[in-house]
């Protein structure tokens, strides 16, 4: 219950930041009229009686720096735009910084156990994606003979029960 009350106490706070912010064609709250400056890009503020979502965010995007944006018509200026573009998309998204942290680290898995259940075969497995972190998982594997088999990945999420998807 005390997660579920931190969790509302979060989207009211999320509320009450995002609700004086508006754009597109709301009804409007009296003539505050402010704008701030970002880096480069004017925005207009004002208070509004309600916020739409799809407004707000399609005027980010309209407003948003494409620098990296691929322009080109072939291959070649896509593999030249992917060279560049990808170190930036890697230091942006912290992956450099965890290369460095990891450097030389090689992940290890570890299966716990397995159990026949008639229709598949079900096998518990750790897998250690950093030095400390292990990540338990299920994978199942059915026992029918066929040619092809449907993919199924049921992420678990964070309750108590974790193998509740895997017939737990």
């Amino acid at each position: 219950m005390k997660r579920i009350n931190n969790f509302l106490a979060g989207l009211s706070l999320i509320s009450l930041t995002v609700l004086p912010c508006g754009c597109g064609n709301q009804a409007k709250q009296g003539n505050e009229d402010t704008t701030t400056e970002g880096k480069g890009s004017r925005r207009k503020m004002e208070r509004v009686a309600e916020f739409h979502a799809p407004d707000y965010f399609n005027e980010l995007y309209n407003n948003a720096e494409m620098r990296y944006s691929f322009k080109g018509d072939n291959k070649e200026e896509f593999t030249a735009w992917q060279k560049e573009f990808r170190p930036k998309l890697m230091e942006k998204l912290g992956l450099t910084t965890i290369a460095r942290q990891l450097e030389g680290f090689v992940p290890k898995a570890e299966k716990i156990d397995s159990e026949d259940l008639g229709y598949a075969r079900r096998e518990r497995w750790v897998i250690w994606t950093e030095p400390n972190v292990p990540l338990p998982f299920i994978i199942m594997f059915p026992t029918e003979e066929r040619e092809q088999y449907p993919l199924m990945i049921s992420p678990h999420g964070h309750h108590k029960n974790t193998e509740v998807y895997a017939g737990v």
